[in-house]
């Protein structure tokens, strides 16, 4: 069994090359995978959510400078927009 950093710096690796990574950064970056994990417990549904436009939305509705998002940004956006981390919207961003 994996430790939550161990958990994390899985996540990290995997989506890394993911479209909107620039825009957190690396440290953004596992701030915003421990957020979305507190949300969603199913990995391949934190790694589709990493990937999506959800990330891109987050960044562009934050006041943050652009490579400076942070685990803050993706709170933010879930509680506005909670259906995002819905059942239906997260399998849907899987299949």
């Amino acid at each position: 069994m994996k430790t939550a950093i161990q958990e994390v710096h899985w996540m990290f690796s995997a989506t890394m090359d993911a479209h909107s990574f620039k825009r957190y950064g690396p440290a953004g970056w596992r701030s915003a995978i421990r957020a979305i994990k507190a949300e969603v417990k199913d990995d391949r549904h934190v790694e589709a959510f990493l990937r999506s436009k959800h990330m891109r939305w987050a960044s562009d509705a934050s006041d943050r400078p652009h490579g400076s998002e942070t685990g803050d940004t993706i709170r933010s956006y879930i509680a506005e927009h909670p259906e995002c981390v819905g059942k239906a919207e997260l399998d849907a961003l899987t299949y």
